[in-house]
């Protein structure tokens, strides 16, 4: 288990320019002696419609997600080891 995350976003989302965002994100909240994971989440509530990182117990992600319309989403799945993809 790699501690992974899914996240739901819509289709025009770039990967690249959200796992810049985190990176970024994690990297401003150490300078600054804060906490990174709030950091990330924050960067995941503005990037994605929804996301999951510990919601199947222990460090399984799991989700439900209500289409608020049609039209195609991107499903992004990542884990701790891994690249956002």
């Amino acid at each position: 288990n790699l501690d992974p995350i899914v996240g739901i976003a819509e289709l025009g989302a770039d990967p690249q320019e959200l796992e810049l965002a985190y990176e970024a994100a994690i990297d401003r909240a150490v300078a600054a002696g804060e906490d990174p994971l709030e950091a990330v989440e924050a960067v995941y509530d503005e990037f994605l419609l929804a996301w999951d990182d510990d919601g199947g117990g222990g460090l399984t992600a799991a989700m439900e997600f209500e289409v608020p319309a049609d039209g195609d989403y991107r499903l992004l799945v990542g884990g701790a080891s891994s690249r956002l993809g």
